[in-house]
């Protein structure tokens, strides 16, 4: 003979009551839940609730990840665009150097 046991309960949710059956039987390891209407309307709109949470935590992690890489794309455009500043800046000054050079070698040797 299958031992079974039963036990009832007076749930309190939502401020209403309802009435909660949990069958056990543990031979065969079988576990039922029996709920009222109710209850299930309860767990339904919660369950709607928890979806519409996640559907908004999803968006905004996706939305922080686009701008995460948005603003890294931005800070390696930005530290390229400095470096090629650099590069002109020292091509820059190379460039008065000649000139200084080779303006100040002809002006010697027009006045020499």
């Amino acid at each position: 003979m299958v031992q079974k046991q039963s036990v009832s309960s007076l749930v309190h949710r939502n401020g209403a009551a309802a009435l909660r059956c949990i069958s056990y039987e543990p031979r065969n390891g079988i576990n039922r839940n029996y709920q009222t209407d109710q209850e299930t309307d309860s767990q339904d709109s919660n369950d709607s609730f928890t979806m519409e949470v996640r559907d908004t935590l999803h968006e905004l992690r996706e939305f922080l990840r686009e701008s995460k890489r948005k603003m890294t794309e931005d800070e390696e455009e930005e530290e390229a665009k400095e470096d090629w500043h650099f590069a002109a800046m020292v091509l820059d000054r190379f460039c008065l150097y000649f000139f200084t050079v080779v303006c100040g070698g002809f002006i010697m040797i027009v006045f020499l």
